[in-house]
């Protein structure tokens, strides 16, 4: 009905009312094709004619992924649409000369967005990131890939270092505003960079890598000069607020299954991280809000669940919703440096989550493991120690027995080689059946990664007083080959993830139900930013909130699969799957679908009430994707 009233409105000449249907209809239902369709109509009608060739543009690449047939859009349209705008846009040209300029800045980001499909159809590892090379992405933001350290310009799949870049050239003036770290990269090999400061004598400074930023430390303004060019990044400013901590981390590993290290043990499986966080708060009821990684994490940064966020499919990429407060921007307007160290591809730039990133360390996860990555982090800690920090951490270490690859040293010597079995390879990681061989490799590999992180416990410990961090570590799902035969997809090894706690929080064990959505909303109350807000997120009781969730909700919304929930409650977990499957961009007709109501126990329970209830709750959840 959105998009049929976006239409009317067109055809009235209504272009602030289409555009509220039209904005509307794209948030719900992201991959809606006629959608795209009538907002490169309304951007014509507009003279956006850059616009309106983005979203001709984008209807082409869905129409072919999706075909089918639509309400007011076909290729042949499409295609006629394109012909006309650029028709139109040389006429507007010639008639307006000043426009010329305007035309050629926005065709110059079209070109490139195109080339990489709008972002629609690529993931991060598919796009050419090059060492040197300024890469655009579809929220407007520009960062310069730089390599990391001297040794990736070796690599075939080199960890890069992104920074926004503020000057590009061969003369740049520093004004010098306080002690800060300034980010250069020259362009070529040994470069010779003459520096003037404001005062003293003006000296030769050699940069022996390319595209390598070095940090120079400067209290005063200074002016760079250098025949070869090169780049400069947001300088660093070396000041401390008294109100922040010294140091926020977020620590996402993804895949803690949090059922299945209650039932081996914390203290078994992850000393180190028990004697860490022992002195700190951990929480047995912390909730997953989706089944797999990338529209698990949207509800971590947002406070959205998801159903509001619709970043579900697998192969179209949607980013962060624009409208919607992030974690990372209340970080980064509270007055910390914001870092990420990622070697997950569904956290990238890609999907807005480097916006309000200063710095944005990444390499291909085969090659980031948690042993390169612990060390790059403390590195950072030490260098950085001026500033308040704030990091994110991406550890994809325990994915690997559901990605079914080569698993670690660490992990595969401890393993009897009769656990070891080759077996048909699963068609995905988030739909494999039980195995207790895969549950004593994950034993394994939660001991493996245990070690890593020791040097990041101590570090912690030894440099920063309790009041002066906050440490969180968590999971973004479970794992489906811990549930036992019969289990639902969305059983507690799936759905409940790890959530632990220390620095300014209570000590001890925590039994309230908290969703993910709420993550937020803890770690600003914790850091001292702002206060967060947002659709389904809430402060817990145990950190100052005013009430208690009744419930916590983990779905599965995923193109060609059934719907899944799963409410998680004290005494309680009820789920449901759907009758049908959802439609390949993200629709579901309506049906009679199959419940089950267990009890703490596990045993069935006989509620009718409480099945109506969810029930209800379930069809105000899907209100804007089902087929009617």
């Amino acid at each position: 009905m959105y998009v049929i009233a976006g239409f009317y409105s067109l055809g009235q000449g209504d272009l602030d009312s289409a555009r509220k249907y039209l904005l509307m209809s794209l948030e719900h239902n992201y991959y809606d094709v006629d959608t795209y369709y009538l907002l490169g109509e309304l951007y014509f009608m507009e003279k956006e004619y850059v616009k309106a060739m983005e979203y001709y543009t984008k209807v082409s690449i869905l129409h072919s992924y999706f075909e089918g047939d639509y309400l007011f859009c076909s290729m042949e349209v499409c295609a006629r649409r394109l012909e006309e705008v650029q028709e139109a846009m040389q006429k507007d040209a010639a008639s307006n000369p000043d426009h010329v300029v305007k035309f050629k800045e926005e065709l110059d980001d079209y070109a490139h967005d195109a080339d990489v499909f709008f972002n629609l159809l690529a993931n991060t590892d598919q796009l050419k990131f090059q060492l040197g090379d300024t890469i655009h992405f579809a929220d407007g933001e520009k960062r310069f890939c730089g390599c990391f350290e001297p040794c990736d310009l070796f690599s075939g799949k080199p960890k890069s270092e992104r920074l926004r870049p503020i000057y590009h050239g061969k003369e740049y003036a520093y004004a010098g505003e306080g002690t800060v770290l300034l980010p250069v990269a020259p362009a070529k090999e040994d470069a010779d960079l003459h520096i003037t400061p404001d005062s003293g004598e003006a000296f030769h400074k050699m940069h022996i890598y390319p595209n390598h930023f070095n940090y120079f430390r400067t209290s005063q303004g200074l002016r760079i000069t250098s025949d070869s060019g090169f780049t400069v990044g947001e300088p660093v400013r070396l000041t401390q607020k008294e109100s922040l901590k010294k140091i926020v981390i977020s620590l996402f590993v993804d895949g803690l299954s949090w059922q299945l290290i209650r039932e081996e043990g914390l203290e078994r499986v992850m000393p180190n991280t028990f004697q860490f966080f022992s002195k700190g708060l951990i929480c047995d009821n912390f909730f997953t809000t989706s089944d797999w990684t990338y529209p698990s994490l949207p509800s971590f940064v947002t406070g959205w669940g998801v159903p509001e966020h619709m970043m579900i499919h697998p192969v179209i990429n949607r980013s962060l919703p624009g409208e919607a407060e992030t974690l990372f921007a209340h970080m980064k307007e509270a007055g910390y440096y914001t870092a990420m160290f990622n070697c997950d591809p569904r956290t990238s730039s890609v999907y807005g989550y480097t916006k309000d990133i200063d710095r944005n360390v990444t390499q291909h996860f085969a090659c980031y493991r948690a042993k390169q990555i612990i060390p790059d982090v403390l590195e950072h800690m030490h260098a950085f120690r001026e500033t308040n920090q704030y990091l994110w951490i991406a550890v994809g270490d325990l994915h690997d027995i559901a990605d079914e690859v080569e698993l670690s040293l660490d992990t595969v010597a401890q393993l009897d080689i009769a656990r070891q079995k080759s077996r048909e390879k699963s068609a995905t990681s988030i739909k494999q059946k039980y195995s207790l061989d895969k549950r004593m490799a994950y034993i394994q590999a939660l001991q493996a990664v245990d070690v890593q992180f020791l040097a990041l416990y101590r570090y912690v410990e030894e440099h920063f007083g309790e009041e002066e961090f906050v440490f969180t570590m968590f999971g973004d799902h479970g794992q489906t080959y811990l549930i036992p035969p019969h289990g639902h997809h969305l059983s507690r090894y799936h759905s409940n993830a790890g959530f632990l706690l220390r620095g300014s929080v209570p000590q001890g064990r925590c039994g309230e139900y908290i969703s993910a959505t709420d993550y937020s909303h803890i770690l600003c109350k914790l850091a001292s930013a702002a206060e967060f807000h947002s659709r389904e997120g809430r402060l817990p009781e145990v950190f100052g909130g005013d009430r208690r969730r009744e419930y916590a909700i983990t779905e599965t919304i995923h193109p060609g699969d059934h719907y899944m929930a799963a409410f998680h409650g004290p005494g309680h977990d009820f789920y449901y799957t759907s009758q049908h499957v959802l439609t390949r961009d993200g629709r579901l007709e309506r049906g009679e679908g199959q419940t089950r109501l267990m009890d703490a126990a596990g045993k069935p329970m006989d509620d009718p009430a409480l099945v109506k209830r969810y029930a209800a709750l379930i069809d105000q959840r899907l209100k804007y994707i089902y087929l009617y």
